[in-house]
């Protein structure tokens, strides 16, 4: 496994593995380098600092995403591309790249597009220098602006290959959820990209989409929410990817013991919830049992330390806040806890 971005566009000889499966062809790796440093050529001539990025499809999200963190730019990432997100994104950037029309959003609208002709340009890499901001509604209903460095980002993607690598293997990645929100950015986008898995670009929100797909490959993993989860149809012909499968993951809500065995029950094994928010990144993991009366403890991810305090749950992690100082103080949670042994 690569350790960073930075690593992935510095090898030598670009693999002609493929990185991306999408609708047309597939996109080895080879070709994400030339693509996404012809579009990081075009977006040099911008003055711009602040981007927003929205993209509907992922193979335009990703070289959008390494574009701009190739050139060191703050990336503000909207929920999605709607118009009235757009608006609100407006007041933290001046510039949009989209694959969209960037209606509602008042600053200059670029397409995600590497149409330069010949070679790219050797463009100097500032990837230290890139930001990336969540816009998360907290408590009180209003934007909050969550920033995280590509370092950080990379850091938990390798606790995360620390974790499930050896269970995922070659797995290709199909995904349920959105790469704007962290949850898919991380899971979808750049753990895979870094361990060299291939990635599937599409978002598979329906049932009967993602088993027509996963019957295609011999190993998968599956990226999901628990309300998707929660509302598997049972009557579909499942048993046809059991053992192709080889885990399921859900996060952003709790997931129900019936969203878990119904997982269970449809990809032959037991989803993996994560634990977290958009400040805190990943926090902890578990796996349900049937056994309801004993129910299984959440485990810290690696690089992960918590404490209670006052029963509530502290939490510092290399991939908190992207002040150092920061990190090392860590944040305390709205969730209560009990820490136990073993």
């Amino acid at each position: 496994m690569m350790h960073s971005v930075s690593d992935f566009f510095d090898k030598k000889q670009a693999s002609s593995d493929v990185v991306l499966i999408g609708k047309a062809d597939d996109l080895t790796c080879q070709s994400l380098i030339s693509r996404t440093r012809q579009l990081a050529d075009k977006l040099d001539t911008c003055s711009h600092q602040r981007w927003a990025l929205t993209c509907t499809d992922s193979q335009n999200f990703l070289e959008g995403f390494l574009a701009l963190t190739l050139l060191g730019k703050t990336v503000c990432l909207p929920a999605n591309g709607q118009a009235g997100t757009l608006t609100d994104i407006s007041e933290h950037a001046t510039a949009l790249l989209t694959d969209g029309c960037g209606e509602g959003f008042t600053g200059e609208v670029l397409p995600v597009s590497s149409t330069a002709v010949g070679a790219p340009a050797d463009v100097q890499p500032l990837w230290d220098q890139a930001r990336i901001v969540f816009y998360t509604s907290g408590s009180s209903g209003e934007s909050k602006a969550i920033g995280k460095s590509l370092n950080q980002l990379e850091c938990e993607v390798q606790a995360l290959e620390i974790l499930w690598g050896e269970v995922l293997g070659n797995a290709t990645v199909l995904s349920c959820v959105s790469h704007q929100h962290i949850y898919g950015l991380l899971f979808k986008m750049i753990w895979p990209l870094l361990a060299g898995r291939a990635i599937h670009t599409s978002q598979f929100e329906y049932p009967e989409t993602l088993l027509g797909e996963l019957q295609k490959y011999s190993s998968t993993a599956v990226i999901a929410s628990p309300a998707q989860l929660d509302r598997l149809p049972e009557e579909l012909n499942w048993n046809c990817v059991h053992g192709h499968v080889k885990a399921v993951f859900s996060s952003g809500a709790p997931l129900s013991p019936n969203g878990s065995a119904l997982g269970l029950q449809c990809f032959g094994v037991r989803p993996r919830e994560v634990f977290g928010s958009t400040e805190t990144g990943g926090v902890a993991t578990r796996q349900q049992s049937s056994d309801t009366d004993q129910p299984a403890h959440w485990a810290v991810l690696p690089g992960v330390e918590i404490q209670a305090q006052n029963g509530l749950l502290h939490v510092s992690s290399p991939w908190l806040f992207s002040n150092v100082s920061e990190c090392e103080a860590g944040m305390l949670m709205d969730d209560r806890v009990q820490i136990v042994d073993g």
